[in-house]
């Protein structure tokens, strides 16, 4: 009698091509399943991210809108009351005066449709030597002279002493109801830049506010502050320039890092946050 073959080594493969087939069965599922929860998670942790920024974005839209509108009604009061003084003297007191009750201004004029200075205060003691047309040929002052409408300027250099100024031109009318003169305010920026500094979140996180044309009025460089730094080429800035709100990823030149961003129109004023 011989001895009982071996099982054929064929059949080892077999064995061994189910046992994988079983192993697959169980790990695919849970790899799949797995990556599915990693994808929701991140999902749910970027949706987080987007809505914190264009929250943070949004929140501080409403206190910039506020307080420049704010000191535009402040202008229109004083202007009617200016339209019923007969004499410059008197302005003069006026606006020296109201200075000292609203905080946000740093300088108040009055000039002439002629263009002609007629009446001027500024927040400290000292006052500064002016030109009688140095407010003529302002584009701000121009605009409203021939509208007849308030008119709030980009950031631009101030015709008094050459620093960023953001200035609120408003028609003064007589007792005719005719336009008599323009009263120009400059708003103080540092007050702007006092709300900016109340937004702080991550590492290095920051915020910054533009005007319309994409130049800086308030931002953590206080270089880029001093300079009015043109920012209008970062796609984020443009987009905000075209009145949009929403989150977007960007390369920062000033941390020179890529960071997410809220950004917020501000459609009245045409400013970006």
């Amino acid at each position: 009698m011989t001895d009982k073959q071996p099982h054929s080594s064929k059949a080892q493969p077999i064995y061994r091509l189910l046992a994988l087939g079983f192993l697959l069965m169980a790990i695919v599922p849970i790899g799949i399943l797995s990556i599915n929860l990693r994808q929701a998670a991140w999902d749910d942790a970027w949706r987080e991210i987007r809505e914190k920024h264009q929250l943070l974005a949004t929140n501080l839209a409403a206190p910039i809108r506020i307080y420049v509108k704010d000191h535009e009604a402040m202008l229109g009061v004083l202007a009617s009351e200016i339209g019923q003084y007969p004499g410059n003297e008197a302005i003069n007191e006026h606006l020296k005066s109201a200075l000292n009750h609203f905080d946000g201004f740093k300088t108040l004029a009055l000039v002439g449709i002629d263009g002609r200075l007629s009446a001027y205060a500024q927040s400290n003691d000292a006052i500064t030597p002016l030109s009688d047309s140095l407010f003529a040929n302002e584009p701000y002052f121009i605009r409203t002279r021939a509208s007849g409408n308030v008119t709030i300027s980009d950031i631009r250099p101030s015709p008094i002493n050459g620093q960023p100024a953001i200035i609120i031109s408003q028609p003064v009318n007589n007792a005719a109801g005719e336009m008599s003169s323009v009263l120009l305010g400059e708003l103080r920026i540092d007050l702007i830049e006092e709300l900016r500094k109340k937004i702080k979140f991550g590492k290095k996180g920051h915020s910054a506010i533009v005007d319309k044309r994409g130049h800086v009025i308030a931002h953590p460089n206080p270089a880029w502050m001093a300079e009015m730094r043109d920012l209008s080429k970062l796609k984020i800035v443009q987009k905000m320039m075209a009145g949009k709100t929403g989150v977007t990823e960007f390369y920062s030149p000033f941390v020179k890092l890529d960071m997410v961003a809220g950004y917020a129109s501000v459609p009245e004023l045409g400013w970006g946050i």
